[in-house]
């Protein structure tokens, strides 16, 4: 019997063991690489995207400022064989963004920046410091501002063409920002159709909201809209964090940025899951995730699931494991198989000591596998010498005990 009894045990202590995963590397191509050095903005900030069973990536060939928001040059590049080659295309605008059930398309959209008049700049409603450039960032409701300056923006496409259009955003409290008299457009994120409730998400940043009468560094504002982007109300607020044990930066309330670059997805069995950055001027700080099970409404504290990292990147593949990529100092993998709740070890896939822009792509290939596209700058150009590229990897996610 008491042999039974152990024997009973320890199958249950099998049952409870959680199936651990290995990446492997299965190819890898330089998509681009630059002959001459190239400043800070350039060669850097890869995007990739699938339309029609193939992969695009582009980058930025542009400086890396307030002013250039929503001007300036990209480059792309198109593959048809799921990354082992790549040619550089004229990219059809029209592939672009998320694809409605009434046919048209929406994507993000940055406005240029305007300067503001200093007969506006009274109307502030509160000051912070930027980590960057210590300057002062002056806050205002966007209700306050003259029609103008007001709003935020997408694109829309249902005739072949994409259309920056005005949305109307039902928050009374919407906070825009303005630095050094520039007043950016910024309404920067990321939007999910959700089929099942036939509403379309959008998780986005920078989001500076009011909390006992004062302006709070940015958070993560959840919107949702069932016109199909025309209107969007406020569903919730990811309130910006430090884990006082795992995040000991002295400045951490002092300064604006607070949460930014979300990474947000809508997992298979309808929960939310946001990653978010807080790497500021001040130096690496960790990447925080959390969760909501009503729709964003309501998030679980936020905690830290990587000691530094920027721009996150989420995707969950056929099997359920969700993949995380990320960078600076160089670039990382992680993954969880039990929708966020733990995370493995990091995966290296550039050194810490290589130069990279922590910028990342990640889409899922087919099946367990999954592409990343990141910027390095230590290839060697045809003189010997560290150079800025753009990389593809395509990795398999192999299930293991």
């Amino acid at each position: 019997m008491k042999c039974q009894i152990i024997l009973f045990c320890f199958i249950c202590l099998i049952g409870t063991v959680k199936a651990q995963y290995k990446i492997d590397l299965m190819d890898e191509k330089v998509i681009a690489k630059a002959e001459n050095e190239e400043p800070w903005g350039h060669f850097q900030f890869p995007t990739l995207s699938i339309s029609d069973d193939e992969f695009y990536v582009s980058w930025s060939m542009n400086e890396d400022n307030i002013s250039n928001l929503g001007k300036g040059k990209t480059v792309r590049m198109m593959s048809s064989n799921e990354g082992k080659s790549w040619k550089p295309i004229t990219w059809d605008k029209s592939k672009e963004g998320v694809l409605l059930p009434n046919g048209c398309r929406i994507k993000l959209y940055t406005k240029p920046s305007v300067k503001l008049l200093d007969s506006i700049k009274e109307k502030s409603i509160g000051e912070l410091k930027n980590s960057y450039s210590r300057r002062k960032v002056r806050f205002y409701y966007d209700k306050d501002l003259p029609p103008k300056y007001q709003g935020a923006y997408l694109a829309r496409n249902c005739n072949g063409k994409f259309q920056p259009y005005k949305v109307n955003i039902k928050d009374p409290d919407f906070i825009r920002y303005e630095q050094d008299g520039i007043l950016p457009f910024v309404w920067w994120g990321n939007i999910i159709y959700d089929e099942n409730s036939q509403i379309l998400y959008a998780a986005m940043s920078p989001s500076y909201y009011i909390e006992d009468g004062t302006v709070k560094p940015s958070g993560v504002i959840i919107y949702e809209s069932s016109d199909f982007g025309i209107s969007w109300s406020k569903k919730g607020v990811i309130k910006y964090f430090v884990d006082p044990k795992k995040d000991k930066v002295k400045q951490a309330y002092s300064i604006s940025d607070g949460f930014m670059e979300p990474s947000f997805l809508i997992l298979k069995d309808g929960t939310f899951v946001c990653v978010v950055r807080s790497t500021n001027g001040f130096g690496n700080r960790p990447l925080y995730f959390t969760k909501s099970i009503d729709k964003g409404a309501t998030w679980s504290k936020p905690k830290v699931i990587a000691k530094s990292g920027v721009m996150p990147k989420l995707v969950q593949l056929e099997n359920g494991v969700i993949v995380l990529s990320t960078g600076r100092p160089g670039i990382q993998l992680y993954y969880s198989s039990d929708g966020g709740d733990s995370w493995s070890d990091k995966y290296i896939v550039l050194d810490d000591d290589k130069g990279t822009c922590g910028y990342t792509g990640l889409k899922s290939v087919s099946n367990n596998r999954f592409m990343l596209v990141y910027s390095d700058f230590t290839r060697k150009n045809s003189n010997n010498l560290d150079r800025k590229a753009i990389v593809s990897k395509t990795f398999s996610l192999i299930k293991e005990y």
